[in-house]
């Protein structure tokens, strides 16, 4: 039992470190965010909606890696705290388009430098070139799941 214990403790475990490092990125977000009353989750995807300009949930969930149900999922509490609204494509009634509401544009602009403040943190903890390394190395692998 020894050895397999061994065996399993040796090799460094990509999604383990991946995963470890997003819980404590996005717990610092989400502590910036506080005052404002939202996550870093949230903000994410009412940041994405406003860029994209009333996109589709399939294609939120496509830019963002997620899978149908959680971007629906997301995107419902959103609209439940009535920071977007979600209707029904006029020529395609199974596509639904998302576009934020004045709530949600102004939960936004308030959020905003707060996350530029979280930025900021991980920024200067990091030091830039080895943020933009690590910005390229995760870019590259979030092309890695598209293959």
């Amino acid at each position: 039992m020894e050895s397999l214990t061994k065996e399993y403790a040796s090799p460094v475990c990509v999604c383990m470190q991946l995963r470890k490092a997003g819980r404590v990125v996005t717990q610092s977000y989400d502590r910036c965010l506080r005052p404002v009353g939202i996550r870093g989750t949230q903000f994410a995807l009412l940041k994405r909606i406003a860029c994209m300009r009333r996109p589709f949930i399939t294609d939120i969930g496509k830019v963002l890696c997620m899978d149908q149900t959680t971007a629906t999922r997301n995107i419902g509490l959103l609209e439940r705290a009535g920071f977007v609204a979600v209707g029904v494509h006029p020529d395609d009634a199974r596509k639904k388009v998302v576009e934020l509401t004045p709530e949600g544009q102004a939960k936004l602009e308030e959020a905003f430098p707060l996350w530029e403040e979280a930025q900021r943190e991980i920024r200067e903890y990091l030091g830039d070139d080895r943020l933009g390394n690590l910005c390229s190395l995760l870019q590259v692998l979030s092309d890695f799941s598209s293959e």
